[in-house]
């Protein structure tokens, strides 16, 4: 593959395709400068909001992620992951906010529970009546190695205000998680324009230009039906492209040419097999190298942290996630297992297409079964609520891995071709919306109506006696 060259645009091309952005309703439109001398980020946003809620609305809550950062005892890492978090010690930082308007007026808002990272705007809405929310803000970032900050390269993720989602009456409003560093929304649509200094690079997932002066780039980004926007930035980005068979672009960022030309391929191979199976992907994708200590997924980016010694695997874990848990929307929160259980099996399956049946099961016991073979405290199963993990490798043990393993229980008792067939149900009546494990279960009985739903529960509850169990998967 190739190194790809910057593209040269004329300025006026980008403020009208951001003058047509700003024009459209339900959606996120941001304008923001890095200015790396502060370390630090100006920003204006917009968000079109209407109402589905199907009551009047006196309030509308928004999240600010970033400002779990302010306080050191409000930080979503644990004690394996803190020290490497933050390398160089804790600096508070986070977003003050400057200016918050609603339908061109100056509005009220309040933070909830004392605390800094939700706060609700009032706002009359109607049911079905849409409004436009603008904030001026600054985000001030931490020398550090989390899902937000500064270092050896610029991760901006979670960087603006999120309209909470609504269910069952209330705006959620969830706390920060040591395992997964995502908030709760709906699909939007992001339009985002950043203006950095020339020497940088961006990467984003969707589609993308980029126009550059003597000094200064901007860039534009667009991502469709996505429930979040993150990006990294760096100046020592190399880019390598490709795409998949289906024309989905595949762009990847990093400071070692032979480790993205790797990643490049590894994407690749995974997405021609995901996109045969259950469609094409959503956005094109981009993956950076991150300095970040974990690997992560958004819609249309991939992290590849600290924690990505096994590239291959995790390449094709994330990729999954594009389709399962970003994509086909769910709840982080109360239904984690349907992000990462299903996530990482479809990795394995990618090994089993790709490679051969032997590969795959020497691959399941290698990576899966000793998850099965101890006791976890607590009662903890792959479909518990995400507040009730205390650490990355609790949560990784056992909604990731056992997960994976209830996955593997469902696909022997549908047999491969029907459980791959019930994967492409979930995955393309689920696109854009809400999806609950019931949603799941649906797919699930398309292909197996004698009772997939009650198998799935029971392996879910059951799936910890095979710490009894001495023997391989074969």
């Amino acid at each position: 593959m190739l190194m790809k060259p910057v593209r040269l645009l004329f300025f006026a091309v980008i403020v009208l395709a951001l003058g047509c952005a700003l024009a459209e309703s339900d959606a996120y439109s941001i304008k923001a400068v890095y200015l790396p001398e502060s370390c630090a980020l100006k920003a204006e946003m917009e968000v079109r909001y209407t109402n589905v809620t199907g009551e009047s609305l006196s309030q509308v809550t928004f999240a600010l992620p970033a400002n779990c950062f302010r306080r050191a005892s409000a930080l979503p890492y644990d004690a394996d992951t803190l020290e490497d978090a933050f390398p160089w010690g804790y600096a508070p930082s986070g977003i003050q906010l400057e200016k918050v308007e609603f339908d061109s007026s100056p509005a009220r808002y309040s933070f909830l529970q004392g605390g800094d990272v939700y706060f609700s705007v009032n706002a009359a809405l109607a049911p079905g009546e849409t409004g436009v929310f603008r904030f001026e803000y600054t985000l001030l970032l931490g020398e550090n190695r989390a899902f937000l900050g500064c270092g050896d390269d610029v991760r901006l993720r979670l960087f603006y205000p999120v309209v909470c989602a609504w269910q069952e009456g209330e705006f959620v409003t969830y706390p920060q998680s040591v395992c997964v560093h995502d908030v709760f929304a709906e699909p939007s649509r992001f339009s985002v324009s950043l203006r950095l200094p020339v020497v940088y690079s961006a990467a984003c997932g969707g589609t993308y230009t980029r126009m550059e002066t003597a000094d200064t780039a901007v860039y534009f980004f667009t991502l469709e039906d996505a429930g979040g926007c993150s990006l990294v930035l760096s100046k020592r980005f190399y880019e390598y492209t490709g795409q998949s068979d289906q024309g989905t672009l595949v762009s990847v960022y990093g400071n070692s040419r032979s480790k993205c030309r790797r990643a490049l391929n590894y994407t690749v191979d995974a997405l021609n097999i995901y996109e045969n199976w259950f469609g094409k992907a959503p956005w094109n994708i981009a993956l950076a190298f991150s300095s970040d200590v974990l690997s992560s997924a958004s819609p249309g980016l991939i992290q590849l942290g600290q924690d990505s010694d096994e590239l291959k695997q995790t390449v094709y874990r994330l990729t999954a996630k594009q389709f399962f848990g970003l994509s086909v929307c769910t709840d982080p929160y109360t239904d984690p297992f349907l992000r990462e259980g299903v996530s990482f099996y479809a990795g394995l399956l990618v090994v089993e297409q790709a490679e051969g049946e032997a590969a795959f099961t020497a691959l399941l016991n290698k990576t899966v079964l000793p998850a099965l073979r101890y006791t976890i405290p607590g009662g903890l199963t792959p479909d518990s609520f995400l507040t009730r993990f205390q650490s990355v490798s609790e949560f990784e043990a056992v909604v990731r891995l056992r997960g994976a393993a209830v996955m593997h229980e469902m696909r022997t008792l549908l047999g491969r071709d029907a459980f791959i067939r019930a994967l492409k149900s979930f995955y393309q009546s689920g696109k854009g919306r809400l999806n609950t494990i019931e949603d799941f279960v649906s797919a699930l009985n398309m292909e197996y109506p004698r009772g997939a739903g009650s198998a799935l529960i029971s392996y879910l509850y059951t799936i910890d006696e095979y710490a009894l169990f001495d023997g391989d998967y074969r």
